[in-house]
């Protein structure tokens, strides 16, 4: 009886598991951005920005381009009105500066959708002998 059992249960957990990973390899989602951290350290290329296979980078001067099979093609739309060393994060879409406003464009002017609401969260240090006496 307890052979059964443990059949049982051992094949509901195999069978929970094999559900997980097919639907973890068969799922999708969006592409996320990843920002680019701009360094002027060296000139050219300070920032990049990787959208499938083509990258779009961001050069000293603020213009933004995109290498493509045709070469290098300018992005204008993109380019960055403000001075690179106020940007500390690039996308070819968004950027955040250095005292965090973030900014958002589809191609056209750069937008403020305000500064970052976030910041460091106050939180207790708990110990193990603290947590312990609250349950006793």
């Amino acid at each position: 009886m307890n052979a059964r059992r443990f059949f049982h249960l051992s094949a509901g957990v195999l069978c929970l598991t094999l559900a997980f990973a097919v639907g973890r390899m068969t799922a999708g989602g969006p592409e996320l951005a990843v920002a680019s951290l701009v360094d002027l350290s060296f000139p050219g290329v300070v920032a990049i920005d990787q959208v499938g296979s083509e990258p779009y980078v961001l050069d000293e001067s603020g213009q933004v381009w995109r290498l493509n099979t045709d070469g290098w093609q300018h992005f204008a739309g993109y380019d960055v009105p403000f001075s690179l060393g106020d940007i500390k994060l690039w996308t070819r879409e968004g950027l955040v500066t250095t005292n965090n406003e973030a900014y958002r464009t589809n191609g056209g002017s750069w937008v403020s959708i305000g500064f970052w609401p976030g910041g460091p969260t106050p939180a207790e240090k708990t110990t193990w002998s603290k947590v312990k006496s609250e349950f006793k």
